[in-house]
């Protein structure tokens, strides 16, 4: 059975969250802590509320649904519904992945499955269902029955496998990449300590400290990123406020991670990573470009050197999001693929939408090889 009601009060949500949680495989994304704070953080004009799926009498998968309408070119009104983010990108910049419905591990595709069947032949008050950061197969479902997909961007994560690197020779990540990079991170290492002094490892003492981190990773990551074409992660005012409120909140139970790589006096970077049932997450860096010198790969030094740290904390996978980067493909060979997009309902308008859209790309397309 499929229920979409107002969200109840915050204790009563946490209650069952955990409770499902503790039944259902799923990332830090979807935990508790994380919807928690987003929940809290996003402004009061937005309205989420709670979709569930039960069977047998009990509460079986979970989301929150925010529902919006976009407008499509200024001109088409799109009824939308998104899972466990706002549809607005100044509340979405925090980037939610390894995202979909909290189901319990044996009701995870049957649960999915109801909800889609709820769309197709029940729900009638939507047009588009968007998915950010899902498994693929959850779009494919909705493919199988015949319906249109939007899809707006398919990446993959990559992943080093931690226990692995325990045990290489060196008990090192150096021991499993390729021998350029490998090269290329022993170059970097003994060029820091040549120049600048030993290379330490620190996680921040207490939460004043994890907020000083915090706030030197966005000095250095601004410097890289602010006048270039995407802009940085910190250009919208939510991003910062929500992370801050979940530093405040994860910290103390370490679910949080920061991290400084140093040489000497000399930060070499700061990664911002989640720990969440052995599996650390890297989010977001400031890496310091100023400190590096011809040939040096600083980036790659800070990861590796994080990823060392990390496996000798006992922790089974370091996870680099999405992305295909060449520095992910250079430290990560496990991959994971997921999808962006929208499921959609069979509207009129929204196939007008697509031949709008497709028109677009081709004179967009013919323009570009008149003017090249």
């Amino acid at each position: 059975m499929i229920e979409i009601s107002p969200l109840p009060e915050l204790p009563v949500l946490e209650e069952h969250w955990r409770h499902l949680a503790e039944k259902s495989p799923h990332s830090f994304f979807l935990s508790w802590t994380w919807i928690s704070t987003w929940l809290h953080c996003i402004p009061s004009s937005i309205t989420p509320q709670l979709l569930t799926v039960s069977a047998d009498g009990g509460l079986i998968a979970a989301g929150i649904i925010v529902k919006r309408t976009i407008w499509r070119h200024n001109l088409i009104p799109v009824k939308t519904w998104v899972l466990n983010a706002t549809g607005d990108r100044r509340f979405d910049s925090i980037c939610t992945e390894h995202n979909g419905l909290l189901a319990s591990a044996q009701h995870a595709r049957d649960a999915w499955e109801e909800v889609l069947d709820y769309l197709a032949t029940r729900e009638k008050n939507w047009d588009e269902f968007q998915l950010d950061g899902v498994p693929p197969w959850l779009a494919d479902a909705w493919a199988k029955r015949g319906m249109a997909l939007r899809q707006t961007r398919l990446d993959v994560g990559r992943l080093v496998d931690l226990e692995r690197v325990r045990t290489t020779a060196s008990s090192s990540c150096v021991g499993i990449l390729a021998p350029r990079v490998r090269t290329r991170v022993r170059h970097t290492l003994a060029a820091a300590e040549r120049r600048l002094g030993p290379v330490i490892v620190a996680e921040p003492a207490s939460l004043q400290e994890a907020r000083s981190f915090f706030g030197e990773l966005k000095e250095l990551h601004i410097r890289r990123w602010r006048n270039r074409t995407h802009g940085d992660a910190f250009d919208t005012p939510f991003f910062e406020r929500f992370h801050q409120e979940l530093i405040a909140r994860s910290f103390p139970e370490g679910c949080v991670q920061l991290v400084r790589v140093s040489a000497g006096p000399k930060t070499l970077g700061l990664l911002y990573n989640f720990v969440y049932q052995g599996r650390v997450s890297f989010y977001q860096s400031g890496i310091n470009y100023a400190a590096a010198e011809r040939g040096d790969s600083l980036g790659l030094l800070v990861h590796a050197l994080v990823i060392d740290h990390n496996a000798r904390r006992g922790q089974a996978v370091y996870d680099m999001l999405a992305g295909d980067a060449q520095y992910k493909r250079a430290l990560a060979g496990i991959t994971t693929p997921l999808w962006w997009g929208e499921l959609q309902a069979k509207r009129r308008k929204l196939r007008a939408e697509g031949l709008i859209t497709s028109g677009l790309q081709t004179l967009r397309t013919a323009v570009r090889q008149l003017l090249g």
